[in-house]
């Protein structure tokens, strides 16, 4: 869908957006930390592919890269995206990913 187009055509009351559905479902994000500097160490996005829940997750670096520069809040190593039942699932599994991502410089 063109949003331009979609724009144009609400205001002219020829487009209607669908209605929301709730799926019940609750969902979260996690920034990764990142550090300037050569990394000796980071974790991979197949350390956390079993993990229930977890529908995407994107790590942008590998050993051996440098990150370089960045003192604002779209710095980072990476990020994930976590789904569930209710917001203690999600909450849980969004802190554990935290907790197990690795990031080590030289």
């Amino acid at each position: 869908m063109n949003l331009f187009d979609a724009a144009i055509q609400t205001e002219l009351g020829i487009y209607e957006a669908p209605a929301l559905v709730n799926t019940g479902k609750y969902t979260g994000a996690v920034n990764f930390p990142s550090a300037v500097g050569k990394i000796e160490s980071i974790s991979s996005a197949e350390d956390f592919k079993s993990m229930e829940g977890l529908i995407d997750i994107r790590i942008n670096y590998t050993s051996g890269q440098s990150i370089s520069g960045g003192r604002d809040t779209m710095s980072r190593s990476g990020y994930a995206i976590v789904e569930g039942p209710d917001i203690e699932f999600v909450r849980k599994q969004l802190l554990e990913l935290h907790d197990k991502f690795v990031l080590v410089h030289q």
